[in-house]
């Protein structure tokens, strides 16, 4: 049995230079635009209409529909901006009276994810004699495809040095790390009097980050090449126990000014 079904078409007046439109990855929260472009290859003006698309869909079209004359070409501004980590595509359908046509619009909401090395995120930069600095680095790797920006801001810190300088000194605090690249990012420490609470917390601040990541830096400076204090393994603490003010004691005022401590808490 053969079926046939006859019908009248009539040649669409408005054509989009594409049948579908391709955002690739683009990061949460970020947005980017791409214009469609309609002619109009009909005899007569056209007045260009749209169906609503999806709220918080991720598209949305930034101009107004206009009356569009033979021959003439009109851009249509499509805007993505994913509100999530997940797959977008939606079907933007533009009419006329006499003619209807659309573009299938696709797109990837993707956040950016880096490691760092060391993975614990532990930088000791052991005992160091006052005055003198000690230079180490750590990487950070951008895991996603797409370059990422970066900036270093220091959470919780210990003790400052009586000069202006920082302890701890980023080089650089901040940068963009290329798709699949590989950052380092050297850190001075450069204690400028005797204390054990030389530390800081920084975080790798990245926008809309997956899981964000730390690095704990900590050091020690002392007056001597031989020194006594107690135990202290260098391990994560929680930052609400480290949000304190640190303030030299008086043995080691004393220990500045040339004096012996009057007893010692341990040796190492």
């Amino acid at each position: 049995m053969y079926f046939e079904a006859r019908t009248t078409t009539v040649k669409r007046s408005l054509i989009p230079n594409v049948d579908e439109m391709e955002f690739g990855e683009i990061p949460v929260a970020f947005k980017t635009t791409k214009e469609i472009l309609v002619k109009n290859v009909g005899l007569k003006e056209e007045t260009m209409r749209m169906e609503p698309l999806t709220p918080f869909g991720g598209f949305s079209v930034l101009n107004a529909m206009r009356t569009i004359k033979p021959g003439e070409t009109k851009p249509i501004v499509v805007q993505f901006e994913p509100l999530a980590q997940q797959i977008y595509e939606e079907r933007v359908v533009i009419y006329s009276d006499t003619t209807m046509v659309s573009v299938n619009l696709k797109g990837t909401g993707v956040r950016p994810e880096v490691t760092i090395t060391p993975e614990a995120g532990l930088l000791a930069f052991a005992n160091v004699m006052v005055g003198e600095t000690s230079e180490k680095s750590f990487q950070i790797t951008n895991v996603s495809s797409f370059p990422v920006n970066f900036e270093l801001v220091s959470q919780v810190g210990g003790v400052e040095n009586q000069s202006k300088q920082k302890p701890f000194l980023y080089m650089p605090s901040a940068g963009t790390v290329e798709a699949n690249g590989t950052y380092e990012v050297k850190i001075l420490y450069q204690p400028d009097h005797h204390s054990n609470d030389y530390f800081d917390i920084v975080l790798i601040d990245i926008p809309n980050q997956i899981n964000a990541k730390k690095m704990y830096l900590r050091g020690w400076a002392y007056n001597r090449q031989f020194f006594a204090r107690e135990l202290d393994p260098f391990v994560w603490h929680p930052a609400d126990k480290l949000r304190k003010k640190y303030e030299e004691p008086l043995q080691m005022l004393q220990w500045q000014k040339g004096a012996s401590p009057a007893s010692g808490a341990g040796a190492r």
